[in-house]
């Protein structure tokens, strides 16, 4: 599954290089880093750590642990980034062909949060809530008129 979580970033990127025009792409950037911003406050008002060592250590992963580890430690769990910009994404990738494989591949994405030990479930319930914040905050940002 730690292929699949990884797989995060570049969905990200696919899904905002396909972007119709210079306003959808905007409106994920905004709404990605407003949910970066809520998280922020969440991450340091309640650092939630999830204990990965008690469930697998660098004898099961070798190199791709340590890697892993130097590069997304078990921090900053509630809520979950990759649930609330997932989320984004298959809003964002609804409207396009292929609709059911990006929904298939934002949900594999969450469910390999927790089942990489990455995050609780109450961190993917918080994550939903993150993501319907963003959707009022999009709502309520200028959007301004095609030239």
């Amino acid at each position: 599954m730690l292929p699949v979580y990884v797989a995060y970033l570049p969905f990200y990127w696919w899904t905002v290089s396909r972007s119709e025009d210079d306003l959808q792409a905007n409106r994920i950037f905004y709404a990605t880093h407003f949910q970066l911003a809520l998280s922020l406050l969440a991450f340091i008002a309640f650092p939630v750590r999830m204990p990965r060592e008690l469930f697998f250590g660098p004898e099961l992963y070798g190199w791709a642990d340590a890697f892993w580890r130097a590069f997304d430690a078990p921090n900053n769990c509630l809520p979950s980034l990759h649930v609330s910009n997932c989320l984004t994404m298959i809003e964002f990738n609804w409207r396009r062909r292929y609709r059911l494989a990006h929904s298939a591949i934002a949900v594999a994405i969450i469910v390999s949060t927790v089942l990489v030990k990455q995050h609780y479930v109450v961190d993917i319930v918080a994550a939903v809530g993150v993501y319907l914040l963003s959707r009022v905050f999009l709502g309520r940002i200028y959007r301004p008129e095609p030239l």
